[in-house]
């Protein structure tokens, strides 16, 4: 009987040490993914595309409040002509599952387009970050709707 109890406490904390490193895991991530964000969102209002383009994947698709669709390019395109006065970032929730994760979060912005007329954002966003290949990672997708 004791060597039940003994192989039982033994399973016990090898499944509670198990467990405690997903979660430490799953925390690195879920820092390293709001990391990126934040380098985004600070690239975005340096008016630095060239800082945006290693965190977007070359097959990065962009899905508007509107409905119409940008892709890496043309995201690149529009960062590099819009001018940003200010950006925030807030209520941010990182969710991890194993080489992917999903940001939602609320993207607040003052900016003139490309044709200097001033916008303000107030949106909800959804991005899709997958860790590559080469151990990087790099958001393949995002989707935006407006916030009222």
């Amino acid at each position: 009987m004791s060597k039940f109890l003994v192989c039982l406490l033994a399973a016990f904390w090898c499944v509670s040490a198990s467990a405690q490193s997903g979660e430490m895991k799953s925390s690195t991530v879920e820092s390293e993914i709001a990391a990126l964000e934040q380098s985004w969102a600070a690239a975005q209002k340096a008016n630095d595309p060239s800082a945006i383009a290693p965190l977007l994947a070359e097959n990065f698709i962009e899905v508007l409040p509107d409905g119409s669709l940008m892709n890496k390019s043309q995201v690149l395109d529009d960062a590099r002509k819009s001018t940003y006065q200010t950006i925030e970032l807030s209520d941010l929730k990182v969710i991890s599952f194993g080489d992917t994760a999903i940001v939602v979060g609320t993207f607040d912005a003052k900016h003139f387009d490309k044709n200097r007329k001033p916008l303000q954002d107030h949106e909800r966003y959804v991005d899709t970050w997958r860790k590559m290949p080469g151990g990087k990672w790099q958001c393949i997708a995002e989707g935006n709707t407006i916030l009222r």
